[in-house]
């Protein structure tokens, strides 16, 4: 009869150490692995919004045209059926530097550059996050930039640099008069490009979603008469490339073919370019900037 009673008993005991020795090799080994390939597919996504931000933002600088782009990008991840805790991110967004600024008569307009930053917090896999910035995207480990995304070398990212500063300093013709019998120019309306940031709306920090908007806006047109100069000042802080790049972009700017434009000036000491015109001439400036803000 004793023996009878104990069977069960050590029956139920051997279950239950199948049971725990199951749990513990699912704990140990087969979630840790589900939970890294969940993160990494996690970080695809997030590489794969980064590479749609890098292309609206082209085409949004491109364009001009007023419109509202927005991105949604996955924040944390790693979570699987046996263990739904998920890792987190922060997401943010933040002026970079300034690449030179444009002065029409007694208005100044600066030509700015924004980044926008992923950090991984408590990934389950590698601290791997992503910035773009420049025109390009990178891989980020921890606060370090360690490589580039889509190029390989560094010819590769000056270019893309350089192809980048030409579209953001590219100032286009919306409306012009001209003096048909002088062929001097009269009255002009410049189009100028900005990039900027919502300071209320620049990071959000969740394991949810953050989405990032892209808007053109279009601001009050400013007119300015007359104008015998117009001055543009390269940033003094910028690596000897990018000043090379920025002054080759403006160097680069035909839109004044007139006899009463004067030859361009350039002072090397204060980074400074000088179109003057004689006759003066009447220009109304619309600045067309488009604005960089996180919605939580």
């Amino acid at each position: 009869m004793k023996e009878e009673a104990v069977s069960p008993v050590v029956a139920f005991m051997l279950i239950l150490m199948v049971v725990v020795s199951f749990i513990s090799v699912l704990n140990a080994y087969y979630i840790p692995s589900l939970k890294q390939q969940a993160e990494l597919e996690h970080l695809n996504q997030v590489e794969k919004a980064f590479l749609t931000i890098d292309s609206d933002i082209h085409r949004s600088i491109s364009f001009k045209d007023y419109a509202e782009t927005k991105i949604r990008i996955p924040l944390g991840g790693g979570d699987v059926f046996f263990s739904p805790i998920r890792s987190s991110g922060l997401f943010v967004i933040s002026n970079e530097k300034e690449l030179g600024r444009l002065e029409i008569g007694t208005y100044a307009f600066h030509f700015t550059l924004a980044n926008i930053t992923y950090r991984p917090v408590g990934n389950f896999w590698i601290n791997q996050g992503y910035y773009w910035g420049n025109g390009t995207v990178n891989i980020t480990k921890g606060n370090y930039k360690s490589t580039w995304l889509e190029i390989t070398d560094i010819d590769d990212e000056k270019k893309l640099k350089t192809d980048f500063f030409n579209l953001l300093l590219r100032i286009s013709i919306e409306d012009k008069i001209v003096n048909s019998s002088s062929n001097t120019l009269e009255n002009i309306t410049l189009i100028i490009n900005n990039m900027t940031i919502n300071p209320n709306n620049r990071y959000v920090s969740s394991n949810g979603f953050g989405v990032l908007s892209l808007k053109n806006l279009k601001n009050k047109p400013i007119i300015s008469n007359p104008i015998s100069e117009i001055k543009f000042y390269i940033n003094s802080t910028l690596t000897d490339e990018e000043k090379d790049i920025v002054n080759n972009s403006f160097n680069n700017i035909s839109i004044f073919d007139y006899k009463n434009k004067k030859d361009l000036q350039y002072d090397p000491n204060l980074n400074l370019h000088i179109f003057k015109f004689d006759p003066p001439i009447n220009i109304t400036i619309v600045e067309k900037p488009l604005v960089f803000e996180i919605i939580q």
